[in-house]
């Protein structure tokens, strides 16, 4: 990872019994954030233990810019986004980070 890979997590607190729905909804979206030349990397984490309703997705973007203005008006956000849109109001946190060197 380069030093100025920005990182972004969003983090999900989905319905209980609805975690492979999301997932699913997640696969379809994948293929379209990974064809953006702008998303570097990208990982899903689900919770275990008491509580599996939670995911993590860390996306690396090679820049704010190119996820917040490039990537969203591009060619693939719209495809990313349209199955993922019913699961928008379970987000609890959208923010981009920075590797920090320790």
């Amino acid at each position: 990872m380069t030093s100025t890979q920005v990182i972004e997590i969003i983090r999900y607190d989905l319905p209980a019994g609805r975690v492979e729905e999301f997932l699913d909804a997640y696969a379809q979206s994948l293929p379209h954030l990974s064809a953006d030349p702008h998303c570097l990397s990208v990982e899903v984490l689900r919770s275990i233990g008491a509580k599996t309703h939670r995911v993590l997705v860390r996306i690396g973007w090679d820049s704010i810019e190119g996820h917040e203005v490039a990537f969203t008006e591009g060619p693939h956000f719209e495809r990313f986004i349209t199955p993922l849109r019913p699961w928008l109001g379970y987000v609890v946190e959208m923010t981009h980070y920075e590797q920090v060197g320790l």
